[in-house]
């Protein structure tokens, strides 16, 4: 049966949503090569790439009869300069980090991608930006992971004057018309949960009280939504806000010997890096933030989690872990600027509800992905704004080690990195990738911050590279 359309799970609704109302334009990864390639073998990778993913040909439109988005196939041709732009640029510095958050948007409704390859030939730089409806993180290191293996195969790729990446067939079709979510076995007891909270937001509407922080959490004094973050506009597309992504882009860098040394007193502790990485943001804001500058004292940590291996496991099948798409669900930690416990102590209590959640929990945190069902989408991002302070105090997504050299071939990545826009969720974040080239955790910081957090990244920075040189 040919499937032409998939419809939006309510994450992705989510998703698309905030980028409909300009609250979010894209987000990267990207990888270093120890040579740059030609257009020609650029482009013979990247039409390999796009006729192996379905996603890479998609957009989002809306169904007629019940004004509903959904995904579809785009109908018509891509040329290379469609989905590649070549960049003069220097460096990927601070100033053209936040001219790409500012700049790369992807339209929906249109017969173009919501992706697109940024090269950057002084540093042999390929960035692949993306819309957050159709991709996770993981999502681009699996593109990545495609390309480079396509890259390296590309050698012998004749140069024509034909540019065209992607013809529509005449029968392209989807494996399913839902995301797997939408498989996932949902108990009676959130079903209930469903019920009534859709029954409770009949009597009273998503408010900023709802969304926002409560009285004990941390909250900065100097940052205050809407002003921190954008300003109010409307426009014809129906976007409501401009984000002014005019962030401070700061970057942890870890050689691979400095890596080595920091993993192995992960491994000594038990616990992961990014239960490390988490406590050493949350004791460094508790020892070092002034007390006069800040409200509330518990810190609410929001750390993504790749739900691929866990649908695996629970819709019994082994094909998601190689799949683009968004499969990602919430945990948050919890910490206490007045509670003085060890760093160490502190990420082994981490890494337990990690632990918790990963074998236990994520079941129910794709539940609660299925509340947003019931969530009118502008009227909740609304209340986020109102609420004047993001929930979370801040964010860490961590991609792991991505080995990306597993396949032969002369083009080598030597660097990758990851990085996100500001916005509404929290008062920072941080992103993290690492490959054999060592670790790159791309913090995002509003402005308005910059003197609260300083002390704060000054000192995970030396913590890290200081246990990395013994």
């Amino acid at each position: 049966m040919v499937i032409g359309h998939r419809k939006l799970s309510s994450l992705e609704r989510y998703f698309y949503t905030r980028s409909i109302i300009n609250l979010h334009s894209c987000f990267y990864v990207g990888i270093q090569l120890n040579q740059l390639p030609s257009r020609t073998q650029i482009q013979h990778a990247l039409k390999s790439t796009i006729d192996t993913f379905i996603q890479l040909r998609c957009n989002v439109g809306i169904d007629e009869e019940d004004g509903k988005p959904y995904l579809k196939i785009i109908d018509q041709s891509l040329e290379l300069k469609d989905v590649v732009e070549f960049v003069d640029w220097a460096k990927f510095d601070e100033d053209k980090m936040n001219y790409v958050f500012q700049n790369y948007a992807f339209p929906y409704h249109t017969e173009k991608p919501l992706w697109k390859v940024l090269v950057i030939p002084n540093e042999r730089k390929l960035v692949l930006l993306m819309s957050h409806v159709l991709f996770d993180g993981m999502a681009g290191v699996i593109i990545l992971q495609e390309f480079l293996k396509n890259l390296n195969q590309s050698m012998n790729a004749i140069e024509n004057t034909i540019s065209t990446v992607y013809e529509p067939g005449e029968i392209q079709s989807f494996t399913s018309n839902h995301h797997p979510y939408e498989d996932w076995p949902i108990g009676w007891k959130a079903k209930l949960l469903q019920f009534l909270f859709a029954q409770y937001l009949k009597w009273k509407p998503i408010n900023a009280d709802m969304v926002g922080p409560k009285s004990e959490d941390f909250k900065f004094n100097s940052y205050f939504l809407p002003h921190g973050l954008l300003e109010k506009r409307s426009d014809s597309t129906g976007g409501l806000y401009q984000v002014r992504c005019d962030n401070l882009q700061r970057n942890i860098h870890l050689t691979p010997e400095e890596l080595e040394k920091v993993l192995q007193l992960c491994k000594d502790h038990r616990v992961s890096f990014s239960s490390l990485l988490t406590a050493l943001f949350a004791r460094s804001l508790a020892k070092f933030s002034d007390p006069t500058s800040y409200t509330g004292s518990q810190m609410k940590i929001c750390l993504p989690m790749n739900t691929r291996s866990a649908c695996n496991k629970y819709l019994q099948n082994d094909d998601y872990t190689k799949q683009l798409g968004n499969f990602v669900a919430a945990t948050t930690l919890i910490a206490n600027t007045n509670d003085n416990k060890p760093l160490w102590e502190l990420a082994e209590a981490f890494q337990k509800t990690i632990v918790q959640k990963v074998q236990n929990g994520i079941p129910d945190a794709i539940g609660e992905c299925r509340l947003l069902d019931v969530i009118d989408m502008q009227e909740f991002f609304k209340a986020k704004i109102a609420a004047t302070k993001p929930s979370d105090t801040f964010e860490v997504s961590n991609l792991g080690f991505q080995p990306f050299n597993d396949v032969e071939g002369p083009f080598k990545v030597t660097d990758a990195f990851f990085n996100q826009p500001q916005g509404i969720s929290a008062n920072f974040f941080c992103s993290v990738i690492s490959t054999g080239g060592g670790l790159n955790c791309h913090l995002t910081i509003p402005r308005d911050l910059e003197r609260d957090l300083a002390p704060c990244i000054q000192y995970v920075d030396d913590w890290l590279h200081e246990k990395g040189r013994k």
